[in-house]
């Protein structure tokens, strides 16, 4: 640690940097007194990346390809094509670039420019370099600009493995990011007899596209310069992959082929790298030591495995205890650009008594200015006693002393050190103005640039470089920051046209858009268009357009009519025209309205239009009678149908029809598929004329008539029923042309009570007087008489019966007249089952069950005869015959057989009445045992009286 210094300055102490000079590719670190000026192809600086390119003695693509060598595997036959400036071995001693120390590096441009840190958005190395056809291939389905490659760079030797597995260690890095992905995506490939190996899950090649911020962000780390992460990586790139590992199957024992090749792709700007580590060709699964992935299997993963070695930071050499504690490299950073002042990186501590730092940093050894600090003022240390951090920015590129104060809480120097360090230059940045990415350019006219540069460092000179891309490349004019240039083009078609800045220091960037030159465009004149007009028609029938249209250019014409109504239309009203791209045609509209027909014509470039006035009027339907017949002759009191064909050449009009039919009835038709339909009944007989009008939804209407002549039908009858009967019978009469009856007869007598059922049925009543024979119907058609006969029967007398009084099965006799074809005989009205016509004058019928006291009747066809007097039902006495069982206990169940027993309502044994007994019938009677009952006789009690048994029942 330093010590605290009270009234003197300390010797500012000047960080010493170790000199790396190369010896083939293993690397030797010289002591500073004795280290040699480094050679032009080797590029150093303090902060720990150096690169020595094929320039260099000792350095050859043999060397390359013999130190990526590891275990299981032997190199020959090795050939290189690119500038030996793009290949090389590469010394890290940063951990936060890559976890080795050695490796080889390939570049599309010069691989010194990889020294970092990163001082810019992009550098350019423009090797002037041709394509690699494999690399060109590859590329050919991505989304950049233009699939073509530059500056190729490759590296071939064969190869024979131990195993049938190979791996290698590698990270991508480069300057295209973030601003160009899906653009300007440089391409590198390693190819392993032919297949890429460089590659993500799923087969993707390895690219800018394919891993970023948000493709793959897990396998990318940002290094931006105009938006630098909170720890920026030590290396020139805007962007790194995390170390990956290529994976390739191999011919164990066998011949095998390698090719590693990178180049830039659709132009020359911006340059991307790879570097691989040494050793890591090898048939043994490596580890990536900053992927966060156990990669060969042993549940180790990154900087935990102890196949990751890291690199080695040479400690800054010095004197007071600067950079002791942690050997941390001094502040660097890039003009223009904040750079972090941490004492406690260098492992400066203050005295005890410090409260509060204040920092100064300026320019030494040929640097002229002082750095704005942040903050400006004393800050308070920090809780731990550390001191607070600060930052500065520097006004230009050289070194620098930083100076750390220290002061005590009376406001007196406590402690002061101080520290050498140097500032990069950073390069401009370019932001093209005009023409605005895409613009279209006019072949032949003078095309205005103007970008815009800044630098971050205050007194750089910068110039500027246009490229237009069509071979032509030229100085533009710098004024106040802006770049100016002009240029005419001579042929069409896309350019890349880029402008690269470059400041006093070398450094320099670019900015570029994609723009099409196009044709000179000559003015055009538009054509003229004339619609004619106005034009007058009538619905469903062409009307006549005659257009006119002309062009001063004689370009080709294009014509098209259209038709619009504007008014009197409703849903549905439409236009035809027959040819829309003939000046002279015809249109047909559907329905009647006012219409606008417009004529369009186009030359290609500007389209004109004309309107005409166009008024279709409304046709009236057509209407055609066609059912019934001319003066047909029509039925009365039969339905009539009636037909008409209607129709309108107005296909969007929409027909009613009504219907007059002369005889003061009228009603609305039916129009369905072009027919009026409907009928009607004529009650009167007479000349009649049926009147049809069609009507369309616009008010048009047309009438067609139709005369005929309605005749009442000649009747007919063809059945009776029944064909016998009394005077008083209901007779049907079924036929036809019943409607309108004046007269039922029957033979000759007319009935006085008859009604018309319809025109096919008649219901008349035999009157009194009639005789057999036939049945007439007289209507306003004629007269109708049957066929058949119809037999009047003289009503049945009853003068006499005997008995006349007897139980239910009774046989009675019955004595009178006309008993012939009896179909019924009742005693009160309760009908008897069994009866026997023996005679016109004699029946014989038995007293049905549920007879009561009352009249007798006979019905026959001619009638129903009552007697005058009455027949009485009498009621039978019960008798017991036997009972079964002949004894029993209470409870028992006792079947009593006998007759009379209907109505029965009391069984009693011995005297003691039977609680539940049922009367099964006249004959029959079941009983339970009653309790109480003895020994003795049984008896049933009916309306006829009392039956006693003859036998006695014995009480068990």
């Amino acid at each position: 640690m330093t010590a605290r210094h009270e009234g003197r300055t300390p010797r500012r102490l000047s960080s010493a940097v170790a000199v790396i000079a190369a010896t083939a590719l293993g690397m030797v670190v010289l002591p500073p007194a004795t280290a040699p000026a480094a050679a032009a192809a080797a590029a150093l600086v303090g902060n720990g990346i150096t690169t020595t390119d094929l320039s260099a003695v000792g350095i050859s693509p043999t060397a390359l390809a013999a130190a990526l060598v590891g275990g299981g595997v032997t190199v020959s036959n090795v050939t290189y094509s690119g500038a030996l400036a793009q290949a090389g071995a590469i010394h890290v001693v940063d951990p936060a670039v890559v976890s080795f120390n050695d490796g080889i590096i390939l570049s599309s441009g010069n691989i010194a420019d990889v020294v970092g840190p990163n001082k810019s958005d992009g550098i350019t190395g423009d090797m002037a370099g041709p394509a690699d056809a494999d690399l060109n291939a590859l590329i050919q389905n991505t989304q950049t600009v233009n699939p073509v490659t530059f500056d190729a760079a490759s590296l071939e030797f064969d190869f024979v493995p131990s195993a049938s597995q190979v791996y290698f260690t590698y990270t991508f890095g480069s300057d295209e990011y973030l601003e160009w992905v899906n653009l300007f995506n440089d391409v590198f490939a390693f190819y392993v007899n032919g297949t890429n190996c460089a590659t993500i899950s799923g087969g993707a090649a390895v690219s800018i596209d394919t891993i970023n911020s948000v493709v793959n962000p897990n396998l990318f780390r940002d290094n931006s310069f105009s938006s630098p992460p909170a720890n920026p990586i030590n290396i020139e790139s805007d962007g790194l992959s995390v170390e990956l590992i290529c994976s390739a199957p191999v011919n164990a024992g066998q011949t095998n082929h390698m090719k590693l090749a990178i180049a830039d792709t659709s132009d020359q700007i911006l340059d991307s790298v790879v570097m691989i580590k040494a050793g890591s060709l090898s048939t043994t699964k490596p580890e990536s030591c900053n992927d966060g992935v156990d990669n060969d299997d042993d549940t180790l993963v990154d900087m935990n495995d102890p196949s990751c070695t890291s690199t080695v930071t040479p400690p800054p050499t010095g004197s007071g205890g600067i950079g002791a504690s942690n050997s941390a490299p001094p502040f660097t950073g890039n003009e223009g650009t904040p750079i972090q002042l941490d004492a406690a990186a260098l492992g400066w501590t203050a005295s005890p008594d410090t409260v509060s730092t204040s920092w100064t940093v300026h320019g030494i050894n040929g640097t002229t200015g002082t750095c704005d600090i942040t903050p400006s003022v004393p800050t308070a240390m920090n809780p731990d006693g550390s001191i607070a951090v600060a930052t500065a920015i520097c006004p230009n590129e050289g070194e620098y002393v930083a100076r750390v104060d220290g002061w005590d809480s009376e406001g007196g120097s406590s402690y002061d050190t101080d520290v050498d360090f140097f500032v990069h230059n950073a390069p401009p940045s370019v932001t093209i103005d005009t023409p605005a990415a895409g613009a279209q350019l006019d072949i032949a006219t003078p095309v205005d640039l103007s970008a815009t540069i800044t630098d971050p460092g205050i007194n750089d000179v910068v110039s500027c470089e246009i490229s237009w891309g069509d071979g032509v490349s030229e100085s533009g004019a710098m004024s106040g920051g802006t770049c100016t240039g002009s240029h005419t083009y001579s042929g069409t078609g896309s350019q890349v046209v880029s402008v690269t800045g470059t400041d006093d220091a070398g450094d320099s960037a670019a900015g570029a858009i994609l723009a099409d030159v196009i044709p000179a465009v000559v003015p055009n004149t538009p054509p003229t268009a004339g619609a004619g007009g106005p034009y007058t028609g009538t619905e469903g029938t062409p009307v006549a357009l005659a257009g006119s249209a002309s062009d001063a250019d004689s370009d080709p014409l294009t014509t098209e009519w259209t038709i619009v109504p504007i008014s009197g239309d409703k849903a549905g009203t439409a236009c035809v025209v027959a040819d829309p791209a003939a000046l002279s045609t015809t249109v047909t509209c559907n329905d009647n309205a006012n219409f606008t027909a417009t004529l369009s014509v186009d030359d290609g470039q500007a389209l004109v239009s004309d309107d005409g006035a166009l008024t279709i009027d409304n046709v009236v339907p057509t209407n055609v009678v066609t059912a019934p017949a001319p003066n047909a002759t029509v039925l009365a009191n039969s339905s009539m149908a009636m037909s008409a064909t209607v129709g309108d050449v107005g296909s969007n009009d929409s027909l009613t029809c009504s219907v007059t039919w002369g005889d003061g009835g009228s009603n609305t038709g039916t129009v369905a598929s072009g027919e009026c339909t409907s009928s009607h009944t004529y009650i009167q007989s007479g000349p009649f004329t049926v009147s049809v009008t069609a009507t369309d939804d616009d008010g048009g209407a047309t009438m067609a008539t139709r005369a005929i002549n309605v005749v009442f039908p000649l009747p007919t009858i063809v059945s009776l029923n029944p064909l016998l009967g009394g005077v008083g019978t209901s007779v049907t009469i079924n036929g036809s042309g019943f409607i309108g009856a004046t007269a039922v007869k029957f033979n000759g007598k007319a009935a006085t009570a008859f009604t018309v059922l319809s025109a096919t049925s008649i219901s008349a009543t035999v009157p009194t007087g009639a005789t057999t024979g036939t049945v007439s119907v007289t209507t306003p058609g004629g007269t109708a008489t049957s066929s058949m006969r119809f037999t009047v029967v003289p009503a049945p007398t009853i003068t006499r019966f005997s008995p006349t009084s007897g139980p239910v099965g009774t046989s009675v006799t019955i004595t009178g007249t006309n008993f012939t074809g009896a179909t019924e005989v009742r005693f009160n009205g309760t009908a008897a089952t069994v009866f026997t016509v023996t005679s016109a004058t004699r029946i014989t019928a038995i007293v049905p069950a549920g007879a009561s006291k009352g009249a007798l009747s006979v019905t026959t066809a001619g009638g129903i005869a009552i007697s005058t007097g009455q027949f009485t039902v009498t009621i039978p006495v019960p008798v017991i015959s036997s009972f079964t069982p002949l004894s029993g206990a209470a409870g028992a169940l006792v079947t009593i057989a006998g007759s009379g027993f209907s109505g029965a309502s009391a069984v009693k044994f011995n005297g003691v009445a039977a609680a539940a007994f049922t009367v099964v019938s006249s004959t029959k009677i079941t009983v339970v045992v009653p309790s109480g009952a003895t020994s003795g006789k049984i008896t049933v009690t009916t309306p006829g009286g009392t039956a006693t048994s003859k036998k006695r029942f014995t009480v068990r």
